[in-house]
């Protein structure tokens, strides 16, 4: 595997990352039965409001779909975030002390997965299926477009 595929796995990973401490305010209080607090719920919820924000608010047209729009929805919720964190510091402090371990544990198992499929998925890059080619298609008329809906 090369080092750029190797570097391209570890920019996912830091991505997915910070999406997934950016939601961590939201699934602490959605999860607060949970000894983790839902820790490992955060990078898939993140992921999921990242892109139905970015969805309506192209649909809306009041952000395009481009990385610039993708930024601005992202650094917003960071913000919020963020200020969630100030508004409970000493209740997240309490939290990151005593689950620092089992958040890394986490950490080291999502990446050790998401390299393993990635080198899996590396050495079979075909397009199989009948699907598969539609998908294509709509993907690439979804990068091609601006706002939501695509042509």
């Amino acid at each position: 595997m090369p080092i750029s595929d190797i570097t391209a796995i570890i920019q996912w990973w830091a991505t997915i990352l910070f999406i997934g401490i950016i939601t961590t305010p939201v699934t602490i209080r959605i999860f607060p039965s949970f000894f983790d607090k839902g820790y490992i719920f955060g990078k898939i919820l993140g992921i999921v409001l990242l892109s139905y924000i970015l969805f309506v608010l192209g649909e809306l047209r009041l952000v395009p779909f481009s990385a610039l729009g993708s930024y601005i929805v992202l650094y917003a919720l960071a913000g919020l975030s963020i200020y969630s964190v100030w508004r409970n510091k000493t209740r997240c402090a309490t939290l990151l002390k005593s689950q620092w371990k089992l958040y890394l544990v986490y950490e080291i198992l999502f990446f050790s997965a998401l390299f393993f499929w990635s080198f899996v998925r590396g050495h079979q890059p075909d397009v199989n299926g009948l699907e598969k080619f539609m998908d294509f298609g709509f993907v690439n008329s979804i990068l091609r477009g601006t706002y939501f809906p695509p042509q």
